[in-house]
């Protein structure tokens, strides 16, 4: 036995100067190396799955768009690759707090601009940031804010909260849910309350069973002077607010220097999301609570913002034993009168549809359900096919495509 052991250790002592030998004249470590290059490290693609909360397409260039997520950062879609491209993969574990993307924003004359409002829960001590990206997300600098903001919180689905003024790209306002309504004139390098917004601090009709989440600012819409030359910045402003039974829609008809409620706003429900149509129409869906769950009533309303006139031109309207709510909404760049809306919590009155009106909402048809002729592809997420469409909570129109729509 101790013959045997002893050959053995020698045979081994001896493999361990042959390899060392190799090492030194370089033929291991010359095909070591070759076989480390040889390996490509990317992303996984999962195709189907998590809450893709927001999309937004650049009003003006064509395939330029982006889409945010509640905890997996913000994306960019590949016209080339046709394939989305992740932007916060960057991100260190200390600022996880980033990956809950609140809003994106994006410069309508200039399309390498973008804005990313970032911060997954206003609970968390971890940093609140805005981002900015001169080259469509490639780089980012940061200015970390005071106000906190909660991508994977109730009201996640509604927005856009930040929106980047059309007639000058340095102006940027971003609608927060505890801290009220912040504006920068330094394309998002620093910000600074706007103190002439009427104070919204009460958000009690946000609250869920599980704990108290305000909702704050949910969207904000620039008219834009379009053809005026004297005015550098859009002079009408209008503000969404997740309140019911008091004023939550609100306007600046002096570029943000002072506001008023809208007079005839449906006070009922509270507003979600908001469509600005090329006639001045504006389309505002609504719902009882801000969502993704626990809702009961909601609606569709039309503004004709150059008479002050406020039409109900809710599709299927909500009743006692069919409760749902109205989260995302979509008018045609290209043809004004074609609106597209998508309900939600609707599992019960039917399930999940959106509805389609091509008469500026006086009359709608359903695109899945009740004889719609819509039908999924499933052939590169075949796993999710059994499921049912849920948390439908942004659907937009291509601009550059009339036939061409996510959601």
């Amino acid at each position: 036995m101790c013959c045997y052991f002893s050959i053995c250790s020698m045979i081994k002592y001896f493999i361990i100067i042959f390899i060392f030998s190799l090492y030194s004249t370089g033929l291991l470590a010359q095909n070591s190396k070759q076989t480390t290059t040889s390996y490509r490290w990317k992303n996984v693609r999962m195709v189907g799955g998590g809450f893709v909360d927001g999309i937004v397409f650049h009003p003006t260039v064509k395939n330029i768009r982006y889409c945010r997520t509640d905890i997996g950062g913000a994306y960019r879609w590949n016209e080339v690759e046709k394939k989305w491209e992740p932007l916060l993969d960057w991100v260190a574990d200390q600022d996880s707090n980033l990956m809950g993307v609140e809003s994106i924003a994006l410069d309508a004359k200039d399309e390498n601009r973008v804005y990313l409002a970032c911060g997954t829960y206003t609970s968390s001590n971890g940093p609140n940031a805005i981002l900015r990206s001169i080259d469509k997300g490639k780089t980012f600098n940061r200015t970390d804010v005071q106000f906190k903001m909660g991508g994977n919180e109730n009201g996640r689905g509604n927005g856009e909260r930040m929106a980047v003024d059309p007639d000058d790209g340095n102006i940027i306002y971003m609608g927060t849910r505890k801290d009220g309504l912040w504006k920068s004139t330094d394309g998002a390098v620093t910000w600074k309350k706007v103190e002439s917004f009427p104070k919204i601090d009460d958000d009690s009709a946000n609250t869920t069973g599980r704990r108290y989440q305000p909702n704050g600012i949910v969207f904000i819409k620039f008219v834009p002077r379009a053809g005026v030359t004297k005015v550098k910045n859009s002079t009408i402003i209008y503000v969404g607010v997740s309140l019911k039974n008091r004023n939550n829609f609100f306007c600046s008809t002096d570029a943000g220097q002072n506001w008023e409620p809208v007079a005839g706003q449906p006070i009922d429900v509270m507003p979600t999301r908001a469509a600005l149509a090329a006639d001045g129409n504006l389309y505002i869906a609504y719902s009882n609570n801000p969502g993704p769950n626990t809702v009961t009533n909601g609606a569709v309303w039309k503004l004709t913002t150059n008479t002050g006139i406020w039409t109900n031109i809710t599709p299927d309207k909500p009743t006692a034993d069919r409760q749902f709510g109205y989260a995302g909404i979509s008018v045609d760049a290209q043809h004004p009168n074609t609106v597209i809306v998508s309900c939600y919590d609707r599992y019960k009155a039917g399930g999940e549809d959106i509805f389609r009106s091509i008469d500026g909402g006086r009359s709608w048809k359903t695109v899945f359900k009740g004889g719609g002729n819509g039908r999924f592809d499933y052939t590169i997420a075949p796993y999710v096919s059994h499921t049912g469409i849920h948390w439908l909570f942004d659907i937009e129109i291509d601009p550059a495509n009339s036939d061409h729509a996510f959601f």
